[in-house]
C-alpha cells in the first residue's frame, strides 16, 4: 500500500514520504528539507515551530540602514531630480542645504518625531514660516522615498512644531498703474509690460515668445515655452501646457509697433551689445529686471513685482465679467481651482443674484 502524506493541524507543517524512501518536511515560510527518517523530519518541524513562536513573542528588530540623512537626500536628488526643471532644482537644493546643516550627519534610522520637531523649531528661529514649511515638505519627501526603498523602517509622524503659513496679501496694480509702469519702462519693454499687465503672461513666457507666435490679425499669442531665468535656455511652460492667449486694448497696437521696430526671432528684442558683451544677445531676465526696477521707482511703486502684473490682468478680466474658466485659461493655471483659490475675493458677491433666481424658480 503506498505511503501518503501525514496530515497535521493547520500551520504545523507536513511530512511527505518520497519514492526514494526519504521524507520531505514542509512548513510555511521556510525552505523544505529532506531527511532519511520520519523522526528526523518531525524533529526539524518542531524546531521550526518553536522558532516561529519565539519570533511572534519577541519579534526581531527591524533591519535598518546606517546611512545618514545627507546620503538619503543625495539619493533622492539623483532619482527624483531627473524630472525637475532648473529653477525647481535650485529651490530644492536650497531647502536641502538647510536640512543638511542641521540633520545631515544623523543616521536616518534615528530621525523620530522628537528630532523632527526640534529641527523645525530651530529652523523657525532663523527663517520665515514659508521657508520652514518648504523644508519640512522636502524632508518628508526624502523620507517617503527612503521608506519606499526600505531604507527606514517607518515614516515619522507629522510635525507638531510647524507654524501655519498665511496666504500673502496680493499686490494688484490698477489699470492706470499698469499703463504708467509700461511708459516708465525701457522702450524695448513697453509692449512686454502690457502683455503681462493686460494678458497675464509670466515673465519667462514673454521672454520665450517667438514673433511667429503672435497673430496680430486675430489678436492672440500662442504660448508654448518660456525662457528659464537660471539657465537662460528655452523650456516648457510652468504647467507643461500650451495655450492661446487673447490680447486686447492697447496691447495689439503696442505689439504691432514693437514687432516692426525690433524684428527678429523672439518678441523680446536682442541687445545691441556693448562693453563686456560686444555681440548682440537675447534679452534676459536680468535685463528685464533692471528695466523694471527703474520703472517702478519712477512711478513711486517700489514694492510692485513684475509678477504682480499677472494679478492686475486677472483683476481686469474678472471686472470685465470673464468667468473662472476663461480667466484660468488666459493665465495658464493648472486648473480653475487654482484660479479660485487665488482670486475668489475679486469676483462680485452673487448672493443676491442667487436669491433672485431661486425665488423666480420657486414662484413658477
Amino acid at each position: 500500500m503506498p505511503r501518503t502524506k501525514r496530515r497535521r493541524l493547520k500551520g504545523t507543517g507536513s511530512i511527505e514520504p518520497l519514492p526514494s524512501g526519504r521524507y520531505r518536511a514542509r512548513i510555511n515560510g521556510v525552505k523544505p528539507e529532506v531527511f532519511d527518517s520520519e523522526l528526523d523530519a518531525d524533529l526539524w518541524l518542531g524546531v521550526q515551530r518553536k522558532r516561529m513562536q519565539d519570533e511572534k513573542i519577541n519579534p526581531p528588530a527591524p533591519k535598518t540602514d546606517a546611512r545618514t540623512v545627507s546620503e538619503l537626500i543625495s539619493e533622492w536628488q539623483d532619482v527624483r531630480g531627473r524630472r525637475w526643471k532648473p529653477a525647481t532644482r535650485e529651490r530644492y537644493d536650497d531647502h536641502a542645504a538647510h536640512i543638511r546643516r542641521l540633520l545631515g550627519d544623523m543616521p536616518a534610522s534615528q530621525l523620530d518625531a522628537r528630532r523632527m520637531d526640534a529641527f523645525l523649531m530651530e529652523m523657525g528661529r532663523i527663517h520665515q514660516p514659508k521657508t520652514v514649511a518648504a523644508c519640512n515638505g522636502v524632508l518628508r519627501s526624502v523620507l517617503r522615498h527612503a521608506h519606499r526603498y526600505g531604507d527606514i523602517p517607518a515614516m515619522p509622524p507629522p510635525a507638531e512644531a510647524i507654524d501655519r503659513v498665511k496666504r500673502p496679501t496680493l499686490t494688484i496694480p490698477t489699470r492706470a498703474q499698469v499703463d504708467a509702469l509700461a511708459l516708465a519702462s525701457d522702450a524695448r519693454c513697453y509692449a512686454l509690460v502690457l502683455l503681462a499687465g493686460y494678458c497675464g503672461l509670466r515673465e519667462g513666457e514673454i521672454l520665450g515668445l517667438h514673433q511667429a507666435d503672435v497673430n496680430l490679425d486675430e489678436e492672440w499669442v500662442f504660448v508654448h515655452q518660456q525662457r528659464n531665468r537660471v539657465t537662460g535656455k528655452l523650456d516648457s511652460t510652468k504647467t507643461e501646457g500650451v495655450r492661446r492667449v487673447a490680447f486686447y486694448g492697447p496691447v495689439g497696437e503696442a505689439l504691432r509697433v514693437h514687432l516692426a521696430e525690433y524684428p527678429g526671432e523672439l518678441v523680446a528684442p536682442m541687445t545691441t551689445g556693448s562693453g563686456r558683451w560686444p555681440e548682440p544677445r537675447p534679452f534676459t531676465a536680468r535685463l528685464m529686471r533692471r528695466s523694471w526696477v527703474k520703472a517702478r521707482l519712477k512711478v513711486d511703486l517700489p514694492g510692485v513685482r513684475f509678477h504682480d502684473l499677472r494679478h492686475a490682468a486677472a483683476s481686469m478680466m474678472i471686472a470685465a465679467g470673464l468667468n473662472v474658466r476663461q480667466v484660468s485659461a488666459q493665465l495658464g493655471h493648472a486648473n480653475p481651482t487654482e484660479t479660485l483659490n487665488t482670486y475668489s475675493h475679486l469676483w462680485p458677491d452673487s448672493l443676491d443674484d442667487a436669491r433672485r433666481r431661486m425665488n423666480a424658480y420657486l414662484a413658477a
